[in-house]
């Protein structure tokens, strides 16, 4: 795929991740169900990934594929952002701290990861050819799969979200019913 293509499609992912970001309620932010992820930590875990994947594929390798793409984007989809009913620990690494107490402070670190991904991919310092990078779960992944990978990972958290909203909101909803 061209950079012009992945550009669109970063594009079309920060949107919608922004949008969604920008319509959580305070409570949505701070819902937190025993043994999951809040939302403002979902969204960190997103950060996370993004700023490991942008230096990951900004390295060199000896790993070459011959495929530019081994896994490609439609299996990507439908197992990273579709297929949801299964489920892995995220890395240490990847595991939230609470490094962000609001919105703002999200949206500060996840524009400024895709605005350097971005004006990697247009200088060339970030090439999308045939270099293979280890993945933990799909294993050998050359350049475009990771760019797709990253797009369908943060798709996927974006359903969680949407799913943890319904439920905050369903539990409070039904807190002023009970009120009444």
């Amino acid at each position: 795929m061209e950079v012009a293509a992945y550009l669109i499609d970063i594009d079309a992912n920060t949107r919608e991740t922004l949008a969604l970001a920008k319509n959580c309620t305070d409570a949505q932010l701070a819902f937190k169900p025993e043994g999951k992820w809040s939302v403002l930590q979902i969204f960190e875990h997103i950060c996370l990934s993004d700023a490991i994947m942008i230096k990951l594929i900004s390295r060199p390798t000896i790993s070459i594929s011959e495929k530019s793409e081994l896994i490609g984007e439609t299996t990507l989809r439908q197992n990273v952002a579709q297929g949801r009913a299964y489920k892995l620990a995220a890395p240490e690494s990847l595991t939230p701290l609470g490094a962000f107490s609001n919105i703002a402070e999200f949206e500060s670190v996840f524009v400024r990861q895709l605005s350097e991904l971005k004006d990697g991919l247009l200088s060339g310092k970030i090439v999308i050819d045939n270099r293979v990078y280890k993945h933990p779960y799909f294993g050998e992944m050359t350049i475009s799969d990771w760019l797709n990978f990253m797009i369908h990972h943060t798709t996927r958290h974006l359903e969680q979200i949407r799913e943890l909203n319904r439920e905050c909101d369903a539990i409070s909803e039904h807190s002023e019913m009970k009120t009444l």
